[in-house]
Parts: C-alpha cells; sequence; structure tokens
C-alpha cells in the first residue's frame, strides 16, 4: 500500500468514526424518549432504518480499520 493511501484510508477511518458515533446514538433516532409503545408506525419505521444505517456504517468503518496502517492508531489490535 502506498503512502498517499495509506493517509486517505487513515483520513476515512476519522470520517467513519465521527458518523458511526452520530448514527449509533439512540438519542439521535425518532421517537427518541418516548416509550416504545408511544411510536408511531412512522417512527417506528423510520427508527428501525436508523439502527440498520447505522450497522452498515459501523461495517464500512471496520472495513477501513482493517486495513489500516499497522502503527496508524498506536498498538490497536486488528479487529477480527
Amino acid at each position: 500500500m502506498h503512502n498517499d493511501e495509506k493517509t486517505r484510508l487513515s483520513k476515512l477511518s476519522d470520517k467513519l468514526t465521527d458518523v458511526v458515533l452520530e448514527e449509533a446514538d439512540p438519542d439521535n433516532w425518532p421517537g427518541a424518549g418516548k416509550a416504545i409503545d408511544a411510536h408511531t408506525k412512522q417512527e417506528r419505521g423510520d427508527r428501525y432504518w436508523c439502527k440498520k444505517n447505522a450497522a452498515t456504517t459501523l461495517t464500512l468503518f471496520q472495513g477501513a480499520y482493517a486495513y489500516r496502517p499497522a502503527n496508524a492508531w498506536g498498538n490497536a489490535r486488528r479487529p477480527p
């Protein structure tokens, strides 16, 4: 892997980290703060979509993280 690719991959991982943290936060999902049985059909559907989107973004992050340069994040271990 070339140095410019390592740098770009590291920057992408940083961006994806921010996105994962935002998307995976339940306080940002539709219907946050409401009891589950108080959600509307629309809120349930949107909430489900938000969860799936967060999971997909996490998968992208894990892929970028797996191919990071060995020393990009200190002694961090490669995920399984």
